[in-house]
């Protein structure tokens, strides 16, 4: 029997009833390359959506820049600074480091009063990229402690395009890069390559995909 959309609130907190009273979070994090076990975050950004996939503006985001770590300086990609327009020198000089920043997370975590055991399922673009950054920043106990599952939008896309193709029909995403989505959805991503604008426009693709395919 198919499920019936309905929806919760406490606390401020908006969830749809499958999400069992987990909290969706868009997620985005900037790194000083793709490799975690040599480059860093250096800037995060978890922002709580509501059951409608909008952004739950009743709750304060967790959004920092990310000092990098003295000892991978040596292997920060350029191509990636580049593209997220940071300043390697003035995060090495204002930002806090990451251990810092892992316990803001925490009292941020706390301070969102979920029912006990219920955790952050995360959303982004990509989320194995995320996952891995996440995972090594850390650890994996405390990733466990605060994440539970996942949503995707770039697995959407691909199912969609899979099943476009399984039905000789134009592939809806021609690439799988989140500026295309966006261009696709009609999502405008004010500062792309920055972790808040990324993971609310994140956000509304999936908001978009959710209300505009019907795979059912």
């Amino acid at each position: 029997m198919m499920g019936t959309y309905s929806k919760t609130e406490k606390n401020g907190i908006f969830t749809a009833t499958h999400w069992n009273n987990n909290l969706v979070c868009a997620i985005d994090v900037e790194t000083t390359g793709t490799d975690p076990t040599k480059h860093d975050i250096i800037q995060i950004a978890v922002v709580p959506l509501k059951s409608d996939l909008t952004v739950n503006t009743s709750l304060m985001p967790f959004e920092y820049f990310i000092a990098p770590n003295p000892d991978n300086l040596k292997y920060v990609d350029k191509r990636a600074m580049r593209a997220n327009k940071l300043d390697i020198d003035h995060l090495t000089a204002t930002a806090m480091d990451d251990m810092r920043v892992a316990d803001l997370f925490d009292e941020w975590f706390q301070k969102l009063r979920l029912p006990y055991s219920k955790k952050i399922i995360p959303l982004a673009h990509n989320f194995p990229f995320e996952h891995s950054f996440l995972n090594s920043w850390l650890g994996q106990l405390s990733y466990d402690a605060f994440f539970f599952g996942y949503r995707d939008t770039m697995s959407v896309i691909n199912h969609l395009n899979d099943i476009a193709d399984m039905h000789n029909e134009p592939w809806p995403f021609a690439k799988q890069n989140l500026a295309w989505m966006c261009s696709t959805l009609g999502v405008t991503n004010h500062r792309a390559h920055d972790a808040m604008s990324d993971a609310v426009a994140t956000a509304e693709c999936y908001r978009q995909l959710v209300l505009k395919y019907k795979i059912y």
